[in-house]
């Protein structure tokens, strides 16, 4: 199965406007380890003009790769997911799109 590619951004929810990125990034992280995908790289990183994150998970002994970038910005969530199955991990488009993945402007 070749790589699979999501783009998309959406408001916070309502219920949490004001929460830290840190309590966001530690549900997304509880979120993907309760469908049974374990962490195989996380860091903070720079997306253009926002701050963000990096969560690279495995499932199934490594037979399925997850790579997300997730910035939060202006009251939305952006995000972008890549997964493959089988021997796509190291197909150079998921090195591609992560690295394209930037958000120009960081205002209201």
């Amino acid at each position: 199965m070749l790589p699979w590619f999501w783009l998309s951004f959406s408001p916070f929810p309502s219920n949490e406007p004001d929460a830290p990125d840190t309590v966001r990034i530690a549900a997304t992280k509880a979120y993907f380890t309760q469908q049974g995908f374990s962490i195989v790289h996380e860091s903070p990183l720079q997306l253009g003009a926002a701050s963000g994150f990096a969560l690279d998970l495995q499932r199934d002994g490594g037979k399925i790769r997850l790579w997300t970038r997730i910035a939060y910005v202006a009251g939305k969530v952006y995000r972008v997911v890549i997964s493959s199955a089988g021997s796509h991990h190291d197909d150079p488009i998921i090195t591609r799109c992560l690295e394209s993945f930037r958000i120009e402007k960081a205002g209201g």
